[in-house]
């Protein structure tokens, strides 16, 4: 079982220090496989069905999430109104807007029994002109 996650996790990641994971390459494989599911989960085009089904699986095996980046929504692109046509935002001032702007991790927390220790960062990695 470990030799077959130990050569999982090599084969996936390059720096692989089972030290920061109860020197468990089992628990290795699982954190860090969830982490790369939610940092790249973009709302409204990403399915939720892979991170609830692998959940099922990794749920006893994650002590520790890092989340390094959430990624935002994808926005449709729209044609710019004329000068006497008004722009209104009024759904973002007033909070009406019922879409998604990062994972919500409702979905996951309250399955992980096991979480010690949870680090989100807000924002997106890699992001350059």
């Amino acid at each position: 079982d470990e030799g077959y996650l130990k050569r999982c996790c090599k084969s996936r990641w390059s720096v692989c220090d089972t030290d920061q994971y109860g020197n468990s390459w089992k628990r290795m494989f699982f954190e860090r496989n969830m982490e790369s599911l939610i940092e790249n989960f973009v709302p409204e085009s990403t399915e939720i069905t892979e991170i609830t089904e692998t959940l099922e699986l990794s749920k006893d095996f994650i002590k520790r999430l890092r989340i390094r980046q959430l990624l935002p929504q994808i926005k449709d692109v729209t044609i710019t109104p004329g000068p006497e046509e008004e722009i209104s935002d009024q759904g973002s001032d007033t909070g009406t807007d019922d879409t998604l702007d990062h994972f919500d991790f409702g979905v996951v927390i309250h399955k992980l029994v096991n979480l010690e220790e949870l680090s989100v960062t807000y924002g997106v990695r890699n992001c350059g002109m």
